[in-house]
């Protein structure tokens, strides 16, 4: 008889020690959980990127093949004009293509 009230002694101190443990605990869990949550929503809203950076991007991507094919040919070619038309086209007139190619790869 009296090894099981010394058993249920040694059970009733361990179960309140772990009720302890985890009152003491649980605030500081939520809490590190609620900051990580805040910092994951400000990385995600940081990192998307805004409609200027959208459209700048979208220009330099249909400029790309053009001005490849600019850099690349010779003076006074059919490839430099079939090039300089193409530039032209993306951006509605005519441009300063030796400018226009260094900002499309910049």
């Amino acid at each position: 008889m009296k090894d099981i009230l010394s058993e249920l002694n040694v059970n009733v101190s361990s179960l309140v020690r772990s009720g302890v443990i985890l009152l003491l605990g649980a605030p500081v869990v939520l809490g590190a959980g609620g900051f990580f949550g805040e910092l994951a929503k400000a990385t995600k809203e940081t990192a998307r990127p805004d409609g200027r950076s959208v459209i700048i991007e979208s220009y330099q991507t249909q400029a790309a093949e053009a001005c490849v094919k600019f850099l690349v040919s010779k003076t006074d070619s059919k490839l430099e004009r079939e090039a300089k038309t193409e530039l032209d086209e993306v951006f509605g007139g005519e441009v300063n293509y030796s400018e226009v190619c260094q900002w499309t790869f910049s």
